[in-house]
């Protein structure tokens, strides 16, 4: 509606520019006009009175001619018309009198002269000579004022300006109701559309019957919302499909990574069987009393019981689940990626610990996702250290700066994975987060453990920060910024 009075207001000012030069031109022209004509009945009236006076002059002398003027003059209300004696009107004040003097000065036989007096008023004054007339030198004046044409004036330029009121007032009432058919309810219905467009609501099309640019611009947006709704069905349909392949290659990585905790679960499930078989060989000997068998009994128990919770971990890590983000403790999932860890670890002569933590660390995550994670982190670092090497986890609370220049510090989780391998060498630290990378021998790895981990750090609003010294071991970090919803 802002453009519809915007258009209206511009419209009603040209056509007030255009009335008002029109009206200036025409009281101009009307003022002209009744100058122009009240000088010829002047020059008319003049002439014929001075012949008339002339020959009254001449025949029947001064008093006569003089009467004769005083009696045009009663006749004639608009008029004043009297004889003037130049040599009197010569001696007065010409200052508030029309110059007479002037009609000597041009030596004519008519002269004329307009001119505001003191009582602002505009006069006509018309000067005749006669030419019977001898001896004192005199002329015939008539005057007149404007008044009545400037009253006549006043009027018009009155009835002007009402006309033009009305007509403008029409011309803005017509043009607001064009501009808001025409104009602002269509552009009501493509902020509407525009807006629905926003928020990928494709539905509901345009409808406009006018052909002109709003029309046309209307069919345009419709034909855009549906190759728009077309394009974000078909990027649904593939985004779908690389979620589906995303999830079944962090599927096949924890597969993976389940092939490389098998032999350490099988180191960890050795000991177990042989308590088992040595307290079943006991018991089936009949030699022990029944509070030693019971005992055996016991710890038979206990070590069937360690070694299910070992395959329900094995078997958990490996299945796969949806993504279901939820508030979890950080440290109790590190703590159950270590202790499903720490046999694999044992198995290749490393030491894995984790620093203690005293209180919780609520994050709000999927701890399957977070847990394959540092999973594939803990796993890197086993197999990048010496044998007698230790590999240390921590978490903390602290303050980092995600990648990307400009970026501003934020408060964070961090989970780090220190090892004392032997680095990573500078030409490849560009591409250690490459699917399919690995520096590690044939059937030794895949090459997707890094990078499904920062995928899977992405995915909750992280990112993984590293340092490495060559010689000495590397250092991985899982950053979660606290205050992110996901």
């Amino acid at each position: 509606m802002r453009l519809v009075l915007k258009f209206s207001s511009a419209l009603l000012a040209g056509i007030l520019l255009v009335f008002g030069i029109y009206g200036y031109l025409r009281i101009s022209r009307i003022r002209a006009i009744f100058e122009e004509d009240t000088r010829s009945d002047h020059r008319a009236m003049a002439s014929a009175l001075a012949n008339t006076v002339g020959y009254v002059w001449q025949e029947d002398g001064e008093t006569r001619a003089l009467k004769l003027i005083e009696a045009a003059n009663e006749r004639e209300p608009r008029l004043v018309i009297r004889w003037v004696w130049l040599d009197e009107a010569l001696s007065s004040d010409e200052k508030s009198i029309p110059p007479r003097k002037g009609f000597l000065d041009h030596r004519q036989n008519e002269w004329q002269w307009v001119g505001t007096l003191a009582d602002g008023e505009r006069h006509l004054y018309t000067y005749r000579q006669i030419e019977a007339q001898t001896g004192r030198p005199g002329v015939l004046e008539l005057s007149e004022s404007f008044q009545n044409q400037e009253e006549y004036i006043s009027s018009s330029i009155r009835r002007m300006f009402q006309t033009g009121a009305f007509f403008v007032g029409v011309c803005g009432i017509i043009s607001v109701l064009m501009g808001y058919s025409f104009v602002a309810r269509p552009m009501q219905g493509l902020v509407a559309k525009a807006r629905r467009v926003g928020t990928g609501d494709f539905s509901g099309p345009l409808d406009f019957p006018q052909q002109d640019e709003i029309g046309q611009l209307a069919r345009e947006m419709n034909a855009m919302s549906t190759q728009l709704d077309q394009a974000h069905r078909r990027i649904a349909k593939e985004e779908a499909g690389r979620i589906a392949a995303l999830e079944q290659l962090r599927h096949a990585d924890r597969l993976a990574t389940v092939g490389t905790f098998v032999s350490g679960v099988a180191h960890d499930l050795g000991t177990p069987l042989n308590v088992i078989l040595g307290r079943a060989n006991l018991i089936e000997s009949s030699g022990l009393s029944a509070e030693e068998s019971q005992k055996s009994a016991h710890v038979i128990s206990e070590q069937t019981r360690r070694m299910i919770r070992s395959i329900q971990n094995l078997l958990g890590f490996s299945r796969m689940r949806l993504q279901e983000k939820g508030l979890h403790d950080l440290a109790a999932v590190a703590r159950e990626v270590v202790a499903l860890l720490v046999p694999l670890a044992e198995n290749e002569g490393i030491i894995l610990e984790m620093e203690p933590v005293g209180h919780p660390l609520p994050a709000r995550i999927d701890p399957n996702e977070i847990g394959q994670a540092l999973a594939n982190l803990i796993v890197n670092a086993i197999q990048a250290s010496r044998e007698g090497a230790r590999v240390l986890v921590r978490l903390n609370r602290t303050s980092a700066a995600p990648p990307g220049n400009g970026a501003s510090p934020q408060e964070c989780f961090s989970l780090s994975v220190v090892d004392q391998g032997a680095g990573i060498s500078p030409e490849h630290e560009g591409r250690i987060f490459e699917p399919f990378f690995t520096t590690k021998g044939e059937g030794e790895g895949t090459g997707l453990g890094l990078s499904v981990a920062r995928g899977i750090v992405e995915d909750h609003a992280g990112w993984i920060g590293f340092r490495t010294e060559q010689g000495k071991g590397s250092e991985f970090t899982i950053y979660l910024p606290e205050g992110v919803s996901v």
